[in-house]
């Protein structure tokens, strides 16, 4: 098991994350730097009480696990979330959605992938809770 994905599975849920559209169709001439790219809007909210979001990023699936794939090499910070996602000091307020519009995942060649985000933050109690949820790429152009 990647290190991450054991992390990740460690912590109880506090953090809804969904994908719109779930299952995105590939486009092309976009700046990602890769022949395709997946765009689609990814929401974030608390589910039970206010997270301040520490880190978030995505695992691929590959030959059968989950493995850590940003494209940085390591995990997303709070001042990422803070401004993709306009939530001031990454804190989710229980009841308000968060939304990065603009999210995606980029191949060079038209395959379907999935791939998982993920969200790990402190609840003000200091409790570290996650949430996570799975987008799948259509090998079929937009």
């Amino acid at each position: 098991m990647d290190p991450k994905e054991r992390e990740i599975s460690s912590l109880p849920f506090g953090i809804e994350v969904t994908h719109d559209p779930p299952r995105p169709k590939a486009r092309t001439g976009l700046p990602s730097g890769a022949k395709y790219t997946w765009v689609f809007a990814t929401t974030v909210k608390a589910t039970r009480e206010a997270v301040t979001v520490q880190e978030f990023g995505a695992l691929v699936w590959h030959e059968g696990r989950w493995v850590f794939t940003n494209f940085t090499g390591k995990p997303f910070t709070s001042q990422d979330f803070a401004e993709w996602y306009a939530c001031p000091g990454a804190r989710l307020e229980p009841g308000v959605s968060y939304v990065d519009p603009r999210n995606w995942t980029a191949a060079d060649g038209l395959g379907e992938s999935r791939t998982k985000w993920y969200f790990i933050g402190t609840t003000d109690g200091g409790e570290r809770v996650r949430g996570e949820a799975t987008m799948e790429t259509l090998a079929a152009l937009e």
